[in-house]
């Protein structure tokens, strides 16, 4: 699908919002750009379009490039790691770029078969990064070494699996939705193979398309029958979520750290967009607009950012049509759980949600201040993410759980009783 685009090599698009209704409201200049796939990529939020890739460092509101890939295709999906930025396209494979969007190489060798450069996510998850392919199944890649891409289909339900909706990481598991039948699967980093879900008896029509973690939880939207479930074993298990839910074909399920979103289209080109405040016990529909289509979503504070067929748009969640406000709150880019089990002796988990890419620092503290440990340092992908900490060798007591990202850091107690 190509889209005409204006010149965007030397100018930046200084971009005023007009006001279309009480939740929608356009951001001029952007009508052209056909984003298909929202990313953070630290502080700055970049949006795949046709061959390029856009750039806001101002959470939305005024764009200028970031890349031009050349892939004469649909930018399907990003992601990237401190060192390199991964773009994969509808239907000529993966690109990369290390040096800020200025120059693109093409990283598709490896990618054989039919549909195997139809790219639906890429995932990095340690020191890999993973595809996930309309035709093909599910590619590795080792991110040190750069040389190519492995078949990692082993143990998929069926051939019908090959055909892969979408994918994500959470904890240290990848979960991908495929088929037409609401398969989900599920494999463990260093598992011999995946794992075979059956939402719901091989409804036909039940489509797993999106997924979203929210606290701590791993949501899942479906279509062509709207419906929503929600695992909290990372998707070994799942239960149906969807009660008051209106949605339709090819979904979007976003959190904001304390409200769900879903979005679906319908074959008449009316857009809903339902919210959940209850971690998806029920669902209000918040707005219905035609008409048009929704490509992708992102929450930014307590507005979505939404890619419609006529360009960007944000929709101000705080604005609704129902009969009682929603009450949405701007959120950190991370959440910092409480421990499990705590009290606990020796051992207790402590878990994490990264909302966009981070370097982060975890530490342990005891009463006075001293530090004891430092359970986890470095750059980490968006996702869920859980630490052990040890406390065989320590005293009884309170310990102190510090979580840093930047300029941004919480902190939690936990009891250590022996």
């Amino acid at each position: 699908m190509k889209h005409t685009l204006k010149p965007l090599f030397l100018s930046i698009f200084l971009l005023i919002s007009t006001s279309l209704s009480a939740q929608w409201t356009s951001i001029q200049g952007t009508s052209d750009f056909g984003i298909f796939t929202f990313q953070w990529h630290r502080d700055t939020l970049l949006a795949g379009g046709y061959e390029q890739i856009y750039k806001s460092l101002d959470s939305g509101k005024t764009w200028s490039l970031y890349g031009f890939v050349s892939s004469e295709d649909d930018i399907s999906s990003i992601t990237d790691n401190a060192t390199h930025t991964f773009a994969g396209t509808f239907s000529k494979g993966v690109y990369y770029s290390t040096n800020g969007g200025k120059d693109w190489i093409d990283y598709s060798q490896g990618l054989e078969g039919l549909g195997a450069k139809s790219i639906s996510s890429l995932v990095i998850l340690g020191d890999s990064i993973y595809a996930a392919t309309q035709g093909e199944g599910v590619f590795v890649s080792n991110l040190k070494a750069l040389s190519g891409w492995s078949n990692y289909r082993e143990g998929m339900f069926s051939a019908v699996t090959y055909v892969v909706n979408a994918m994500t990481a959470v904890n240290d598991t990848l979960v991908l939705g495929a088929g037409a039948n609401g398969a989900i699967q599920y494999r463990k980093r260093g598992a011999a193979q995946w794992e075979y879900v059956d939402l719901q008896q091989n409804a036909v029509g039940l489509t797993a398309n999106d997924f979203a973690i929210h606290k701590g939880a791993l949501f899942v939207g479906s279509g062509v029958v709207p419906a929503a479930f929600r695992s909290f074993n990372s998707g070994k298990t799942w239960e149906n979520c969807a009660s008051g839910l209106q949605g339709g074909i090819f979904p979007k399920i976003v959190s904001n750290g304390s409200v769900l979103f879903y979005a679906g289209n319908s074959a008449s080109g009316v857009v809903r967009i339902s919210a959940s405040t209850n971690d998806g016990d029920s669902w209000q529909l918040l707005d219905t607009e035609s008409p048009t289509t929704l490509a992708a979503m992102i929450p930014i504070g307590n507005r979505l950012l939404v890619s419609r067929t006529q360009g960007l748009y944000w929709f101000d969640a705080t604005l609704l049509s129902a009969p009682k406000p929603l009450p949405v709150k701007p959120v950190q880019d991370f959440v910092l759980h409480q421990n499990f089990p705590n009290p606990f002796n020796p051992s207790t988990t402590i878990s994490f949600q990264l909302l966009r890419p981070s370097s982060i620092t975890l530490e342990v503290f005891d009463a006075i201040g001293r530090k004891v440990e430092t359970l986890a340092q470095g750059f980490r992908s968006a996702g869920l993410y859980q630490e052990t900490f040890q406390g065989k060798a320590l005293s009884s007591g309170m310990y102190l759980y510090l979580l840093k990202t930047g300029s941004s850091s919480q902190t939690q107690r936990m009891l250590l009783i022996k």
